[in-house]
């Protein structure tokens, strides 16, 4: 019942927009990092944000909005479109590269230390391609229980 439900929505292109993203021709200036494997994104959920358009990274760095942090890591790869797409040999290399990679640009753009954040992923998603959400660990928003899984624990 779910998979077909997923095909469906990944089938239908619904989701050009996080292609868009994912490639760098919508968002640019939301773009945090970029390797071959996954982009860590702005999440637009952060709407404290200083506009990136305006306001020079440079000032990004212990702003009065980091409290309300909010980032996404997504996979570049298209086939894994949510927790239940990941295999060990295949996604572990990537997984790990983002727990260590993620957190340390985070650390170095805003000043938050990796131990103050909390990465974890949604199932169900709220779109079918995988993503990882940073958030610091007094900010609840999208962690509840019933969703929210702690990327250290898959």
């Amino acid at each position: 019942v779910t998979l077909p439900h997923i095909q469906s929505i990944v089938e239908s292109g619904s989701l050009s927009w996080i292609e868009n993203v994912v490639n760098g021709t919508k968002e640019k200036e939301r773009l945090l990092l970029d390797t071959e494997q996954y982009i860590l994104n702005i999440d637009t959920k952060w709407r404290s944000h200083p506009d990136p358009n305006t306001t020079p990274r440079s000032e990004w760095h212990s702003h009065s909005s980091v409290k309300d942090l909010y980032c996404l890591a997504i996979f570049k790869e298209t086939s894994v479109t949510s927790l239940r797409d990941l295999r060990g040999k295949d996604h572990l290399p990537v997984l790990v590269a983002i727990m260590k990679e993620c957190p340390l640009a985070i650390q170095d753009i805003y000043g938050v230390p990796p131990d103050q954040l909390r990465i974890f992923v949604h199932y169900q998603p709220q779109f079918y391609a995988f993503h990882i959400h940073f958030t610091r660990l007094e900010n609840e928003i999208g962690c509840q229980v019933e969703r929210g899984h702690l990327v250290s624990d898959i």
